[in-house]
This record gives structure tokens, sequence and C-alpha cells, in this order.
């Protein structure tokens, strides 16, 4: 998301089901805050990712580097 620093914020509204759309509304018009955390994690850039040193692999191939470190823990411990 190339643009990201010349937004205010980002509303991501997907997988929102049958009150989805009435929820985005809600934000939108300020009747609902946003207050809570979501599940996924989404980098500024392909740089940000700590999978980036790996791939691609050699010959079309990855590797499967495993650490605790991955996910949420490494955006929170290296960004």
């Amino acid at each position: 998301m190339p643009y990201a620093g010349d937004m205010k914020a980002i509303l991501h509204g997907y997988s929102g089901g049958q009150g989805g759309a009435a929820a985005v509304r809600d934000v939108l018009t300020g009747d609902y805050n946003l207050s809570g955390k979501i599940a996924e994690t989404y980098p500024l850039k392909y740089e940000d990712l700590s999978s980036e040193p790996y791939y691609p692999g050699l010959d079309g191939s990855c590797g499967a580097y495993r650490s605790i470190i991955i996910g949420y823990r490494y955006f929170y411990t290296k960004i």
C-alpha cells in the first residue's frame, strides 16, 4: 500500500457478512468507533515481511524457516 502514508485511516471492510455494509456505514458516519484489533497483519511493503529474504528460493523452490518470531510476533519485535 504505497499510498498508506497519505491517508489518515484505512478501512478494510471484507468478510462482513449480512451486516457488513451497515457496519461500514456506521464507522464512516461516526456512529461507531472502531477500537478492536484484527487477526491479520498487513505489511506496508514486501520488504517488511520476515520471509522476504527467502523467497523466491533457488530454482523456484522455497524453504520452510520456522521460528517463534513469525507473524505478528515478527512485526512487534522487528518493526
